[in-house]
């Protein structure tokens, strides 16, 4: 099934267009293909300066990985799971006033 694309108005197969859910939730596809719509968006990404940022790397320093833990948690016992006790119903139901 071939659909026109808004910008580029090409002809073009279905599953080269997105999709969303209109109010209703039905699937509906999109008005513009993929390929247009990644190009529009890096067109604006040019035209407003946002710049993609890649994350580096880095070493860390020793003096930030040796560290001493608070003296007062040296003191601390840990228990394990604390366990509470369920709310319970009589056995009859629940009695109405």
């Amino acid at each position: 099934m071939d659909r026109i694309c808004k910008l580029c108005k090409e002809p073009k197969l279905i599953d080269k267009f997105g999709t969303y859910r209109d109010p209703y939730n039905r699937i509906k596809p999109n008005g513009v293909c993929k390929l247009c719509k990644s190009h529009q968006q890096k067109v604006n990404r040019q035209k407003y300066g946002k710049v993609v940022v890649k994350h580096e790397i880095g070493i860390a320093d020793p003096e930030e990985l040796n560290f001493e833990d608070d003296p007062r948690a040296k003191d601390e016992i840990q228990y394990g799971r604390v366990s509470r006790k369920p709310t319970t119903l009589p056995s009859g139901g629940i009695a109405y006033d």
